[in-house]
């Protein structure tokens, strides 16, 4: 991809971006949750999420793109041109970040402030998968053998999360 200058002026930060296999870059954006769409020197409004910012953007089933936001925890999926809520966490005013794991068809979201990995159905059911010490679960990837490393701070700790509440150090 080579993007060069692109002005994205339809917001004043981009928070997160996706390179698509269809040559379009997805950036989400703050401070009013907007998605934007880039193909070649062109910058469009997608979706608006009414958030204040879209933390993460990730592709999962079947080639949805799916949206992490703050504040309120609401995760959202963006399908042919349509936005719907996908999920609010319990618990969570901030989504850091997500990771989709396509083996397992599961998406995983990382979180703040109770410092919670949540483990996504397509159907928008929610399972906690880890409770960690610290506030926030700040970054998270999927590995090929299906563990999901989840980034904490404050202290900076990295875990390796194996199954439900099992995870090591």
């Amino acid at each position: 991809f080579a993007l060069g200058a692109v002005p994205a002026t339809a917001a004043p930060t981009v928070w997160s971006a996706l390179a698509r296999r269809d040559g379009t870059v997805l950036l989400g954006t703050g401070n009013d949750g907007k998605l934007l769409r880039v193909r070649g020197d062109v910058v469009e409004v997608a979706a608006e999420t009414k958030a204040l910012a879209v933390t993460s953007v990730v592709e999962a089933w079947g080639g949805a793109v799916v949206l992490g936001t703050i504040p309120e925890g609401k995760i959202f999926r963006w399908e042919k041109d349509r936005l719907t809520e996908l999920v609010a966490l319990p618990e969570t005013d901030h989504v850091w970040a997500l990771a989709f794991d396509a083996r397992a068809g599961a998406l995983y979201a990382a979180t703040g402030p109770a410092g919670k990995l949540w483990r996504i159905t397509p159907g928008g059911q929610a399972q906690e998968y880890l409770d960690a010490e610290e506030d926030h679960l700040m970054s998270l990837a999927v590995a090929s053998d299906g563990a999901v490393y989840a980034g904490a701070s404050e202290p900076a700790k990295l875990y390796r999360v194996s199954g439900p509440g099992r995870s090591t150090v």
